[in-house]
């Protein structure tokens, strides 16, 4: 082998090589830009679920007076947990619900409603 087609071969080398390095930084680039585009996919993904959370939990908040106190950081509200019958015979007929549900639930009290209005609190 002469010295000229070591040269040859070393340009072409030379050649190939630049073009996979750029190839690979091009890679790169392309995959944190699409990295970058999926945490704010996810991030928008996780602040939807968290609001859907919300939404469905205060979904059974009672319109007069369910909220009971409201802070930067939590917020009290009266949730019905269990419906039921109440007759005029002071007994009282519970529907069926969760007991898991029920369990977890701290009760502060009962409403009666009847079909006119919202009763107060007891």
């Amino acid at each position: 082998m002469s010295l000229i087609e070591l040269m040859i071969s070393l340009v072409v080398v030379g050649i190939i090589g630049a073009s996979i390095t750029r190839l690979l930084m091009t890679q790169t680039r392309f995959f944190s830009k699409l990295s970058l585009a999926r945490d704010a996919r996810d991030a928008r993904a996780v602040t939807r679920q968290a609001r859907n959370l919300v939404q469905s939990e205060l979904s059974m908040v009672d319109v007069g007076g369910g909220v009971v106190a409201a802070s930067s950081d939590s917020i009290t509200v009266r949730v019905p947990i269990a419906f039921g019958l109440y007759c005029s015979a002071n007994t009282m007929m519970v529907l069926p619900t969760d007991s898991m549900y029920l369990a977890a639930a701290s009760l502060d009290g009962f409403a009666l409603k009847d079909t006119s209005a919202t009763g107060p609190y007891v």
